[in-house]
C-alpha cells in the first residue's frame, strides 16, 4: 500500500497544481532556461529494497529468534531478530533546465545502507551489511509555476552485501542490474540561488542474486552436543524500492 501511494504521488500533486497559490517571491526568482542545479537529497524513509528482502529471507530460514531480558553488566532486551540498523544515506543530483517546461537530471548516490543481524534459536549470529547504490539519467518536466518537477529515465541499481563481523568479513557480493527511476519534487522554497524541496523516488529493476552465507551452530542435548549448518541461501533479491526525503541545493546560471 505504501508503494502505491508513493508511485501515485506525482499524479496527485500535479492534479492540485492549479489550486495552489503562486510561490513566495516567485516573480523575482522565476527560473529561466539554461540554468543548473546541484542538490543533495537525504532519504527520510525507504520502503522495499534489498534490505527488507534479506530480513524476510532470514525469517524464513531460521535466523529469527528473541533474546530474553538480561542484567549481567547492563540491563537490556528482550531483542527480536532479525534486527536492522540503518546508516546515513544520500544522493547527489545535477539538473539542467533547457527550457521553461523541461530539462534533464543526472543522479547517483546510496539510498540505503544497513546492517542486518540474524540470530538462530540456538544463539548463532549472522551479521550482514547491505548497501544499495544507483545512477540514473532522467528527462524532467516543470509545472507552470516551477514548484512541481517530475522526471523519469533509465537507471542502474547496484546491490552489495557482505558479512560485517566474523570469518567471512572479507567476502562480498556485488551485482549491477538495469532499471528505471521515477521521481517527483515539490520546491516549497525556491530562491534565485538556492532551493529546499520535498522529494519522492521510485526505482525498480531486475532482481539481484546474493551469495549463500553459512554458520555452524553447536547445540546441546542430554546425550551430548551436535553441530549443524545454518544457511542463508542465495536468492533473488528484489531491488524495487521507494523513498521520500528532503533536498537542498544551489542554483547557477
Amino acid at each position: 500500500m505504501k508503494l502505491v501511494i508513493l508511485i501515485c504521488l506525482p499524479l496527485l500533486v500535479a492534479a492540485q497544481e492549479s489550486s495552489l497559490p503562486p510561490p513566495v517571491a516567485q516573480s523575482q526568482t522565476q527560473p529561466m532556461e539554461g540554468s543548473w542545479t546541484f542538490a543533495f537529497s537525504f532519504p527520510i524513509r525507504v520502503v522495499g529494497g534489498s534490505v527488507t528482502a534479506i530480513r524476510q529471507h532470514m525469517e524464513q530460514t531460521g535466523w529469527a529468534s528473541t533474546t530474553p531480558y538480561s542484567c549481567i553488566f547492563f540491563c537490556g532486551g528482550p531483542y527480536n531478530y532479525p534486527r536492522i540498523r540503518r546508516s546515513v544515506s544520500f544522493d547527489l543530483e545535477v539538473g539542467y533546465r533547457k527550457a521553461p517546461r523541461h530539462g534533464y537530471f543526472i543522479g547517483f548516490g546510496v539510498p540505503e545502507v544497513a546492517e542486518i543481524t540474524g540470530r538462530t534459536p540456538g544463539g548463532t549470529y549472522l551479521y550482514l551489511k547491505s548497501r544499495l547504490l544507483y545512477g540514473s539519467v532522467r528527462w524532467a518536466w516543470y509545472s507552470r509555476n516551477s514548484r512541481f518537477i517530475n522526471s523519469i529515465g533509465p537507471a542502474l541499481l547496484v546491490s552489495r552485501d557482505a558479512e560485517s563481523v566474523g570469518p567471512g568479513i572479507g567476502s562480498s557480493h556485488t551485482q549491477v542490474c538495469p532499471g528505471v527511476q521515477l521521481s517527483s519534487q515539490f520546491r516549497f522554497i525556491d530562491r534565485r540561488t538556492w532551493l529546499l524541496a520535498f522529494k519522492a523516488y521510485f526505482r525498480t529493476g531486475l532482481s539481484a542474486t546474493t551469495q549463500t552465507y553459512e554458520k555452524q551452530e553447536l547445540t546441546f542435548s542430554p546425550t551430548g552436543s551436535t553441530t549443524r549448518s545454518v544457511q542463508l541461501p542465495g536468492r533473488k533479491l528484489p531491488l524495487t524500492h521507494a523513498n521520500i526525503g528532503l533536498q537542498i541545493g544551489l542554483k547557477y546560471r
